[in-house]
């Protein structure tokens, strides 16, 4: 099985995911969607010497909508959604041998750490199968996929939520949500990726725009009233 890492980056922030890049794995793919103001920013050179890595230009903004253009250019079995500003560590091989045991299993979310707390007490020490309640604390960075469980159920991530949008939070249980209601089973398992700065824009909810994209993320999972 091979393991696909969907970057998402803006601006002059691709320098530091130069410096974060995994090293090349014959059983390691990666796909980087960087998103500028205009075509001059161009940074296809920088990876150049890397055939593993693809790299791809959007004049756009919102990493909801870098992630469903990655979605669309990833062919690996397991996908991996990944941030600039993380430290990977080297979790590869393990990460395959879980979907290699568990071939039921259509997702699989992880933990990570941060340089001053450590790994969250939110995350648990052993596994367990995410309902449409338990996904509403996962972040991005926590989350692999089947490819053919994303292709079979179509789910993206809601454009109208996430990073660079006006409601910027909430887009990764909406589209965990979306794999669930197809049938698929997600599961958690006490894995770290890495090590991700300390500071979290989404997890506090301290401004109309952080509330309401938990008011529009709720009715994407619940439905209009349950939400």
């Amino acid at each position: 099985m091979e393991l696909e890492m969907l970057y998402a980056t803006y601006g002059d922030r691709i320098n530091q995911l130069l410096l974060n890049l995994p090293e090349s794995s014959d059983k390691l793919k990666i796909i980087i969607v960087h998103q500028v103001d205009d075509v001059c920013h161009n940074a296809q050179h920088l990876f150049s010497h890397r055939s593993d890595v693809k790299y791809f230009m959007m004049l756009d903004k919102g990493v909801t909508k870098s992630r469903n253009f990655a979605l669309q250019q990833a062919t690996a079995d397991i996908i991996l959604f990944c941030d600039d500003d993380v430290l990977y560590e080297n979790f590869f091989d393990e990460l395959i041998e879980l979907y290699e045991k568990n071939p039921l299993i259509s997702g699989i979310t992880l933990n990570y750490s941060t340089p001053k707390y450590g790994i969250s007490s939110k995350f648990k020490n052993k596994p367990y199968i995410h309902t449409l309640r338990t996904i509403l604390s996962v972040g991005t960075i926590e989350v692999s996929v089947r490819l053919s469980s994303v292709r079979t159920s179509a789910a993206i991530f809601p454009e109208e939520l996430g990073a660079g949008a006006k409601f910027y939070c909430c887009d990764e249980p909406v589209f965990l949500s979306r794999l669930i209601k197809c049938g698929f089973d997600m599961m958690y398992f006490p894995l770290s990726v890495g090590v991700h700065p300390d500071i979290s824009s989404g997890l506090e909810i301290n401004n109309y725009h952080a509330l309401f994209s938990r008011l529009i993320a709720f009715r994407h999972i619940y439905g209009y009233f349950g939400g």
